[in-house]
């Protein structure tokens, strides 16, 4: 995943909300961040492959953590959002 939670942040600090957008907005970041979550800790059923190779488990694996980043990050910006609203 090529997403940068640091470019998210900038991107969702540059748009304004009104109180109705930023409950859809942060709902969806939600839903968004337990999706990859869900994704990421999904048991993969290796017995069907004859031969795992060593790069494959290990591109498995890097792919799984960068999901929980990105959702991290997901969750972070909704908490961002929803502080700013709670502000208003």
């Amino acid at each position: 995943m090529t997403t940068n939670g640091d470019d998210w942040e900038r991107e969702q600090e540059q748009e304004t909300y009104t109180s109705e957008e930023a409950e859809e907005v942060y709902i969806s970041t939600i839903q968004n961040a337990v999706d990859l979550l869900k994704s990421a800790l999904t048991v993969n059923d290796f017995s069907e492959i004859s031969e795992v190779e060593d790069m494959t488990v290990r591109d498995e694996v890097n792919s799984r953590i960068e999901k929980v980043e990105f959702a991290i990050a997901l969750l972070e910006g909704a908490l961002q959002i929803n502080t700013i609203d709670s502000n208003e």
